[in-house]
């Protein structure tokens, strides 16, 4: 059983999800390739020579042949689906907020639309003709952690709030500063770091964000170039990770956090509140539901209460968010990606 990673259309967010994803399957037994008609954009912490099929090596349809599932981290274009034909596709991690364009129809061949929240789930079959749409089963009652208490400093808390997307963090940039403002005031003890990727990231993202670091000396930023293992650093070395995501659809900056250890501050929405137990792994915003975009639901915005929210989980309850239980790495993963074994193989 041979899986192919299809990641030319959006190699900085696509490469670096696939990669994570394509090491997983590999120590769960299968035989992964990935196919690229990009250059990569950043340094992916692998050789990428190795590991990727380009048009010069093989072409496209010949990569195609031989494979069991086509794996597209985004949608692909309904010509590639007809192209590719194979009536067992998956497509994974896709931002339910890009899809409106693709599920009306155009992905009939597709097997597999993956997402780790039933309500989510529940949305996408509905508004598309998509055969079939599975739910990673997330436990987020689990607590994960790599930090001894120890190794937290409440007097000086390391505060990130990751923009790791490539649309930003998938809220209005303003209302993410008044908000880190807002946590400022109430926490003026706490490190606070923002981190993006500066070739990801839209040209107006990096001048609103470099304009208001410029102007608020206290708050710092962090060039992270979506390797496999910058971003999964940043998490581990954080206290706590701020999330106010306002649309999200696979989650991966709350897996990822939680997987190193840290807690998250997020809305209390799908998928972020199958993600986070509260007062476990992090602590969840109350926000009313704004309905569905896409095939993906999205919160109403509370910016006050997320301040509140933060600066308690700052202030009060950072120590007892990182008193966890120690869950090894590689049986977090293997607990999460080993699902996709009932996926692939049916």
């Amino acid at each position: 059983m041979k899986i192919g990673f299809d990641v030319q259309y959006k190699p900085h967010d696509a490469v670096y999800a696939t990669l994570r994803l394509s090491d997983s399957f590999r120590f769960l037994g299968y035989d992964t390739t990935l196919f690229s008609s990009k250059a990569p954009n950043h340094i992916y912490g692998c050789n990428w020579d190795n590991l990727v099929v380009t048009p010069n090596d093989m072409p496209y349809d010949k990569w195609l042949k031989g494979l069991s599932h086509v794996v597209w981290p985004v949608p692909p274009s309904k010509d590639v689906v007809q192209r590719v034909g194979k009536s067992i596709v998956t497509i994974a991690l896709a931002p339910w907020d890009c899809l409106p364009g693709y599920i009306k129809g155009s992905l009939k061949f597709c097997a597999h639309v993956v997402t780790p929240c039933l309500e989510n789930s529940a949305i996408v079959r509905k508004e598309s003709n998509i055969r079939d749409v599975s739910t990673i089963e997330w436990d987020s009652s689990i607590p994960m952690t790599r930090k001894d208490i120890g190794d937290t400093d409440a007097s000086r808390p390391k505060v990130l709030i990751p923009l790791h997307s490539s649309q930003g963090l998938r809220c209005d940039l303003e209302s993410l500063f008044n908000l880190i403002s807002g946590v400022q005031d109430r926490c003026p003890q706490a490190d606070i770091t923002i981190s993006y990727s500066a070739r990801g990231s839209p040209w107006e993202v990096k001048r609103a964000l470099a304009k208001y670091v410029k102007s608020n000396r206290n708050i710092k930023s962090v060039i992270d170039e979506t390797t496999c293992t910058s971003s999964l650093l940043l998490y581990g070395h954080s206290d706590i990770v701020l999330w106010p995501a306002e649309i999200e659809g696979f989650g991966l900056v709350g897996i990822e956090s939680i997987y190193m250890g840290t807690p998250v501050v997020a809305y209390d929405i799908p998928p972020m509140s199958n993600i986070i137990t509260n007062g476990v792994n992090g602590m969840l915003v109350s926000c009313d539901s704004g309905g569905s975009k896409g095939g993906v639901m999205y919160a109403e915005p509370n910016p006050s209460e997320f301040i509140t929210v933060a600066a308690n989980a700052i202030n009060e309850r950072i120590l007892d968010l990182n008193k966890n239980t120690k869950v090894g790495r590689r049986s977090v993963r293997s607990m999460f990606y080993s699902q996709w074994k009932k996926i692939i193989e049916g």
